[in-house]
């Protein structure tokens, strides 16, 4: 299944993923409304970020970017005072399905310096925030290949119970719009003039 963003919407691809109980990985592509035409193999002509979610049995295993990147790892980490240990770490195996973040999460879990819990937490987490993200998604592209799950799994969720509290979310976030045009933009506060 592949396709443009303009003529189906990441809700429905997500729904028809979990009434049809796919296993494998949704790409989503973002690019800018004035790019040219997607190709079939979904090329150079994108522009932005690049999304992967992976499902098993039209359950959601892990989601986030393909960029490759430990930084919102590294933010969930700190809130346990964690920070320092994924430095200690040696590169985990599961880095080869292009789901870094899920592989050192293992490690983690498996070295027991977070709780099952912990890791739980912070994947829910992770996996809400990808939603989110591509939930404000208008243009881009997407491709879902099937293949085998994604491994070991710390928990999957049901797409129909996480969508509609994520598209409150957004809704929610839309009507701080123009004030707030990005969910990456952070107030700056000035210091008061006396």
């Amino acid at each position: 299944m592949q396709g443009s963003l303009n003529e189906i919407d990441i809700r429905s691809i997500l729904q028809l993923v979990e009434v049809g109980q796919r296993t494998g990985q949704l790409m989503v592509e973002a690019y800018s409304p004035a790019a040219s035409v997607v190709s079939e193999k979904y090329s150079d002509r994108f522009k932005g970020n690049c999304w992967l979610v992976f499902c098993s049995n039209g359950r959601i295993v892990y989601a986030g970017e393909s960029e490759g990147s430990l930084k919102r790892l590294r933010d969930y980490l700190h809130r346990y005072k964690l920070t320092e240990v994924l430095n200690e770490l040696e590169v985990p195996s599961i880095t080869a399905v292009n789901a870094p973040e899920y592989g050192y999460l293992w490690v983690l879990l498996e070295q027991n310096a977070i709780t099952p819990t912990q890791g739980r937490s912070i994947l829910h987490g992770m996996i809400s925030e990808t939603l989110f993200d591509l939930l404000s998604l208008h243009h881009g592209a997407f491709n879902f290949e099937m293949g085998s799950p994604l491994a070991p799994q710390l928990m999957t969720l049901q797409i129909n119970t996480v969508l509609p509290k994520i598209m409150k979310q957004v809704q929610e976030w839309k009507t701080f719009h123009p004030h707030i045009q990005s969910p990456s933009q952070c107030p700056h506060f000035r210091p008061r003039q006396t």
